[in-house]
């Protein structure tokens, strides 16, 4: 006979089983130094001048001991550390400084060449973006399926601002940012060989700023693929304009 103080120990210890599972594929992940991935973003909204929100997406391939290799679109580049360098319109190998203001636009907004270098520049590579993930969930759920699970979680509003915020992308980027509240949801799926095999997050900024109604939709979604199995080669140019 199955008592009640039985079978809550029978559910704690699945809750914690299944919390397990998340936490060692997401400790896999942080490790991975060769794999390839598909990220595709979409923003929506904003002070008012909200686009269609097309996703866009960023193919991101890692070798150890390695630049990393992106490509957006027609832009090209490899990053190293701070070092950045692009593929000119002539097909040169050049490095790239951050995108400084462009003479005459008070706002600091570049064209879409240095937004889209910028944007490069700024990319969080899978294995970073999932370490100490699973500390910023709550209400995490799972459901299975052929060939693994999805695990489903609300992001901590400390988490939402760090994935969704007005400032993202500036590391340590100075300046007060607005009171503005955050939400969002994250979706992990995992094979049934415990890896993360894509997984998406979604977040939400609304408030007021400067006296404008402010409601900003981010989406990303990543596919990770050829885990221990992705060659390329730099450029010997390239390699010279990142100072190897």
């Amino acid at each position: 006979m199955i008592t009640t103080s039985m079978m809550a120990g029978m559910v704690v210890g699945w809750v914690y089983g299944q919390a397990d599972d998340l936490e060692q594929a997401l400790s896999k992940a942080t490790e991975m130094t060769n794999y390839s991935c598909k990220i595709a973003s979409r923003m929506e909204g904003g002070g008012g001048r909200g686009g269609r929100g097309d996703m866009v997406a960023t193919e991101l391939r890692i070798q150890a001991d390695a630049p990393w290799h992106l490509k957006r679109r027609e832009t090209e580049a490899y990053k190293k550390g701070e070092a950045f360098v692009a593929k000119d319109k002539d097909g040169h190998w050049k490095k790239v400084e951050r995108p400084q203001r462009r003479q005459g636009d008070r706002r600091g907004r570049g064209d879409r060449g240095q937004m889209e270098l910028l944007m490069l520049r700024n990319l969080r590579a899978p294995h970073e973006v999932l370490k100490g993930l699973g500390s910023k969930l709550k209400d995490v759920k799972r459901e299975d399926s052929d060939g693994g699970a999805c695990f489903t979680g609300r992001l901590t509003p400390e988490a939402a601002r760090e994935f969704g915020g007005m400032g993202q992308g500036r590391r340590g980027g100075g300046g007060d940012e607005p009171d503005l509240e955050y939400s969002g949801s994250v979706k992990i799926w995992i094979t049934d060989g415990g890896a993360v095999a894509r997984y998406e997050i979604e977040t939400e900024t609304k408030g007021e700023v400067r006296g404008r109604d402010i409601n900003l939709k981010r989406t990303q979604k990543v596919e990770i693929s050829d885990v221990g199995r992705t060659e390329f080669s730099v450029p010997e140019e390239a390699r010279k304009a990142l100072g190897e």
